[in-house]
């Protein structure tokens, strides 16, 4: 058995690899912040995931992230990932979400304009480094190149998320939609102070990706499309006021009305 006295010691003998991280990921009582934090504490992490390691010193705008710190930023979300699902493929997906702020060019600081896409490059040769299942390898780069989709489904037009859940294959694969929505939630409250702030968006996905495929049996594609949007806007009329969808979400979700939450925060914008 893997043990957090084993990990350190270990590693100076072997590279790290999906089969010794996965253990680590999903144990079901030792956050596996604990031995990220370790490995960075000690040097190994620069040599076993140097790309998580970049990280740390880098800033983001405290406007968004209190905690200012990329580095601190991704142990809070790996921790918040496996809070909700000891799922190693949802931890993963959460540990290596920010890689491409590790490469912003310093004069751009603290803004990381386009870090989604540059991420994903880094995530690959992560993963083909550590040999991670396909499975494991394809949540981890959605979520690189996708995660703030997930945060401003609110802000988009109800077409624009049908079609992205449609291309992304996050409509008709349930586990991965619900995967997916994991990592971004704990994107989203991986923040100094925002642990627990509201989090709309995958209980609207959920609904979302419902309602369109209860039209998918129309055959001709933009027919079906626009049923879908249509579904979409009926159920959360006025579907242009973002306060009437959110309190409809919350409705359907059986949430406290907003004001009863213990703690509520911005829509994460990076």
């Amino acid at each position: 058995m893997i043990t957090f006295e084993t990990v350190l010691p270990m590693l100076y003998v072997t590279p790290l690899t999906w089969q010794e991280l996965a253990p680590i990921l999903s144990h079901p009582t030792n956050s596996p912040r604990l031995a990220v934090q370790a490995w960075y504490e000690s040097g190994l992490l620069e040599q076993r995931l140097p790309e998580v390691h970049a990280l740390f010193g880098i800033p983001q705008p405290p406007a968004h992230h209190p905690e200012i710190d990329t580095g601190v930023h991704t142990l809070m979300v790996t921790e918040q990932a496996w809070l909700r699902s000891k799922d190693p493929a949802v931890v993963f997906a959460a540990l290596v979400h920010d890689l491409g702020k590790g490469v912003t060019p310093q004069d751009q600081w603290p803004k990381h304009t386009d870090h989604e896409t540059n991420g994903v490059p880094l995530v690959k040769n992560v993963c083909a480094r550590l040999g991670v299942p396909p499975d494991v390898e394809h949540l981890a780069l959605m979520v690189c190149e996708f995660h703030l989709h997930g945060h401003r489904v609110f802000e988009m037009r109800p077409g624009s998320v049908v079609q992205w859940l449609e291309k992304s294959e996050l409509l008709h694969n349930t586990k991965l939609r619900q995967q997916f929505m994991l990592a971004c939630e704990a994107d989203a409250r991986g923040r100094t102070g925002l642990e627990n702030r509201e989090y709309l968006s995958p209980y609207y996905v959920e609904t979302v990706a419902r309602l369109a495929q209860s039209t998918w049996h129309i055959e001709a594609r933009q027919e079906r499309l626009q049923a879908a949007i249509t579904a979409v806007k009926h159920h959360y009329a006025p579907i242009g006021n973002k306060d009437n969808v959110k309190a409809i979400v919350r409705r359907d979700a059986g949430l406290a009305p907003i004001g009863q939450e213990p703690s509520h925060g911005d829509t994460p914008a990076c």
